[in-house]
């Protein structure tokens, strides 16, 4: 695959544009802005998770949650996300 340069302007589109579709709960369009190969480096796992499926698994999850992430784009779509979420303080605030 050869990568495409995108500009830095129409990478905070895409990414706007998957928050967007995140925050309306519409899981397909937000897997239109997610690469295949897609890597997911949450803090709390010893190892990434991979793939739209395993992001498709986590998105109720994190709909309720509240956490802050980090994406690298490339190709246009997003390529790479760090989750960073504080679940001991969620819980504990859950009750």
């Amino acid at each position: 695959m050869t990568s495409q340069v995108t500009s830095p302007g129409a990478n905070v589109e895409l990414v706007l544009a998957g928050f967007r579709a995140f925050n309306a709960g519409d899981t397909e369009e937000c897997l239109a802005h997610i690469a295949g190969d897609l890597i997911m480096n949450l803090a709390e796992l010893p190892e990434p998770q991979h793939g739209r499926e395993a992001w498709r698994q986590g998105f109720e999850m994190m709909r309720r949650g509240v956490s802050h992430e980090f994406y690298r784009v490339a190709d246009g779509l997003i390529a790479e996300e760090w989750i960073c979420s504080d679940t001991a303080t969620l819980l504990s605030q859950l009750g």
